[in-house]
């Protein structure tokens, strides 16, 4: 992983195509790499493997970080790689989580990423202003079958999840 300063805030970005160091655990336990978007990294077009804490205290965890729009994450990923990444780069980007997203109206369960309600460490105003700048650009996403409120700031659905235990819900 590559230690970026973006937007105020300082994490660790995981370009596409490089190896998962050993420190990172590919589990579903909070703060790890669930193995859904381990599996799914290297094909990745909109969103990348980050670590961030949102506290001091906290330790950091893994995230997904994701970009509305078409970006060139090939082009950031070589950018971040030479330490020549800017804000710019950053700025359509939003720290999501992983999270198996059922629709209460028909039912379904979808694979998904979702923004967390944690702050940016070092930006506190940040997360307020990415989540306007999607809600401005309508690019939170409903039910894919019903089209209802998934509940959660919801930014990609992979597909429908399969054989969810319910303990998972």
């Amino acid at each position: 992983m590559i230690d970026v300063r973006a937007e105020g805030t300082d994490f660790s970005y995981l370009p596409r195509d490089a190896h998962v160091p050993e420190d990172v655990r590919i589990s579903d336990a909070p703060g790890d790499l669930p193995p859904f978007l381990a599996e799914r990294r290297q094909s990745a077009e909109d969103w990348r493997v980050a670590r961030m804490s949102f506290h001091p205290r906290v330790p950091p965890a893994i995230y997904a970080l994701h970009w509305m729009g078409a970006p060139d994450l090939d082009a950031i990923d070589r950018r971040v790689r030479d330490g020549s990444s800017t804000d710019d780069d950053f700025r359509d980007s939003i720290r999501t989580l992983f999270q198996r997203t059922r629709c209460f109206k028909c039912g379904r369960t979808w694979n998904t990423l979702i923004v967390p309600p944690e702050e940016y460490l070092g930006a506190p105003q940040l997360m307020q202003q990415k989540i306007q700048a999607r809600t401005a650009a309508r690019a939170f996403l409903s039910c894919p079958e019903c089209h209802a409120s998934l509940r959660q700031l919801v930014v990609k659905i992979f597909g429908e999840a399969t054989a969810v235990p319910a303990e998972a819900l």
